[in-house]
Order: C-alpha cells, then sequence, then structure tokens
C-alpha cells in the first residue's frame, strides 16, 4: 500500500506580538534604572520632543541607550522589559512626530511638584539633554545673536544656573507659567526651521509663525 504524503499545509506558529510597556509601568521601571538619563516621563518628553524637532536624525541606538540606561543588545533580544521599554520609546517618539507632522497641538508632559504646582523644569533638563548630543547642530537657534534664539528661552530658562558658588532656578510663577505656556509652540516653530534647513522647503504642515 502506497502512502500519499499529505497535501494539508503545515501550521504556522506565530510568535506573540512584542508587549509595550504602558506609561505607568513605564515611569516606575524608569524609576528603578540609576543609569538612565530619564528619570521620569516629563524628562522622556522632553528628550524625545528635542529629538523629533531637532536638526538631524539620530540613530536610535544612539539616543534610546543612555535614555533608557541599556545597552545596545537590548534591541536584539525579544520579550524582554528592556524591549517593552524600547517599543514604548518609539511609541512616544512616533506620537509627538504625528502630532506635529499633523498640525495638531502638542501636549507636553509636565509634572506636578510636592506643592501641587505644574513644573516643566524636568521636562526642559529633558529636552536638553538631546541638545546637548549635538549641541554644534543646535547653533543656529543657541547663538545668543541668532534671530530664533527667542524660541529656545523657554526652555532655557528653567534650567538651573549657578549663582555665588549654588545652582539655583527661577522660581518667579508669572514668568515660569509664561514660558511653559510658550513651549508647544515653540517646539513646532523649531521643527519647521530645521525642516526648512534640512530639505529646503518647510513642511507644509507646520505651524505658521
Amino acid at each position: 500500500m502506497k502512502i500519499r504524503p499529505s497535501k494539508a499545509k503545515p501550521k504556522v506558529i506565530q510568535a506573540p506580538p512584542e508587549r509595550t510597556m504602558e506609561d505607568e509601568e513605564f515611569a516606575q521601571w524608569l524609576s528603578q534604572r540609576p543609569s538612565a538619563w530619564g528619570k521620569n516621563l516629563s524628562i522622556i518628553d522632553g528628550f524625545v520632543t528635542a529629538v523629533v524637532v531637532g536638526p538631524v536624525s539620530m540613530d536610535p541606538l544612539k539616543w534610546i541607550c543612555p535614555l533608557l540606561g541599556i545597552e545596545p543588545t537590548a534591541f536584539n533580544t525579544g520579550g524582554t522589559p528592556e524591549f517593552a521599554a524600547i517599543k514604548a520609546i518609539m511609541r512616544w517618539h512616533n506620537r509627538i512626530s504625528d502630532t506635529l507632522r499633523d498640525d495638531q497641538d502638542l501636549t507636553p508632559v509636565f509634572r506636578t511638584d510636592a506643592k501641587g504646582q505644574i513644573t516643566a523644569h524636568d521636562w526642559c533638563a529633558g529636552f536638553m539633554l538631546a541638545v546637548d548630543m549635538n549641541p554644534r547642530l543646535w547653533n543656529d537657534v543657541l547663538k545668543t545673536n541668532s534671530p530664533h534664539r527667542y524660541l529656545m528661552m523657554p526652555i532655557l530658562i528653567h534650567l538651573p544656573v549657578r549663582v555665588k558658588g549654588k545652582m539655583v532656578t527661577l522660581d518667579e510663577p508669572s514668568i515660569l507659567d509664561d514660558c511653559r505656556a510658550d513651549i508647544p509652540g515653540n517646539a513646532a516653530r523649531l521643527r519647521e526651521i530645521f525642516q526648512f534647513k534640512r530639505f529646503g522647503t518647510p513642511d507644509p504642515n507646520a505651524p505658521r509663525p
């Protein structure tokens, strides 16, 4: 008796999709990583915003690894907390990019301090961490004689400065409130400026001054 080969197609077993950390879990995970630049979600949001609006496309390995405090090999191994955090960061990046591309209002993730006041200090610190990875490329908006420096001032004013040997931050509520309100629009304008410098034409959906 001849045994005929089965014509049935072999069943393909697909691996389950990789998990993405949700924000609450992501924040908790970050708090347990002493080497991560991103100590909280506000720093993460500021940093990723600078990556999105900045003057050059950055290699994800170059900025995600220090931001999360992980090794490059974490990108090669699925099913780990590190990989779920990487997925969270990429989702964060795409969310900010899509918001600005579609000319929607950016909603920065600011912290609420111990006094119950909204503060942009951590967000601005995160933004400048990304800037400091390529400071020369940001010169066009950082130089004191730049016509675009005003766009950076609401961020720079939140940074600590040395006064009589001590690092202090501005604590004038009225000034900080006004600066914080300017950050979303200024970030969108920075994106438009760098878009023009990189590609020679402005993004058709970018906000106009």
